[in-house]
Order: structure tokens, then C-alpha cells, then sequence
């Protein structure tokens, strides 16, 4: 699905950047309170950032959004695996101290 929607901004409507959530229902999720992530759900995330990438190239910048729903080590952990893809940005992997 999101290769299809990347696809379509970017050929139908000229976009440079598109943006998509990660955070998104995951068939290896185990726990959604605990702000941690398997190396399943890693891994597939990373298989959906690799799709995005392939499907629109280079030359679109592509961001993903994880609405604060990670802890700072997972977060990194994430974003370490991601950077081959060069993400323009990875919004708010982990809320901010208070």
C-alpha cells in the first residue's frame, strides 16, 4: 500500500518529499504499552521504509512520523537500521522529557 500511495504523489503529483506513518499495525507486534520493539517489528518497518525508497528513488525525500510511541532506546535502535535510506527526517520517535 504505501508503495502504490508513494508512487502516486510523487508520478501524478509532482511531490519532492512525502511523508508516511511507521508506527502502523504490525502482524509481529507483541506489546503496544511498553514503548519497546521486537527485531520482527524492526525488521518490517524497515521493510516498509526500503519499499518507499525503492518505489520513488533517490531523488524524493521521504520522512516517517512514530508519534512518540518509543523509548529513547528503541528509537535509536530504529533509526540506526534506517539510516541506509536516508530519511529526510524520523518525527518524534519518543516523547520528550517533562
Amino acid at each position: 500500500m504505501y508503495t502504490q500511495k508513494a508512487k502516486e504523489v510523487v508520478e501524478e503529483m509532482g511531490f519532492t518529499a512525502i511523508k508516511f506513518d511507521l508506527d502502523v499495525p504490525n502482524p509481529y507486534t507483541l506489546d503496544t504499552h511498553s514503548s519497546t520493539l521486537t527485531n520482527a517489528e524492526i525488521k518490517f518497518m524497515v521493510s516498509l521504509v526500503e519499499a518507499v525508497r525503492e518505489a520513488v528513488g533517490e531523488e524524493v525525500d521521504i520522512a516517517f512520523d512514530l508519534h512518540w510511541r518509543y523509548n529513547v532506546s528503541y528509537a535509536k535502535r530504529l533509526a540506526y537500521e534506517l539510516e541506509p535510506y536516508g530519511l529526510m527526517w524520523l518525527k518524534t520517535p519518543c516523547r520528550p522529557r517533562t
